[in-house]
């Protein structure tokens, strides 16, 4: 399980599961600026922008 959290409050922003699930970590991975996350799961790569998706959670809401 992945677990991303904002930085700056401390809240979840979301969970995600890869699969398959590599002991070694390669199955995700952030953009350099932090706002975007790829996610292997079921052999295709998932794109999220993790703004919007921190906006999706009511509780993320300013």
């Amino acid at each position: 399980m992945i677990t991303v959290f904002d930085t700056l409050t401390g809240n979840l922003i979301a969970n995600f599961a890869p699969t398959p699930i590599y002991t070694a970590g390669t199955n995700f991975d952030f953009s350099p600026d932090g706002a975007h996350m790829a996610i292997l799961h079921d052999g295709a790569i998932e794109i999220y922008d993790l703004h919007a998706v921190a906006k999706a959670q009511p509780a993320f809401r300013r």
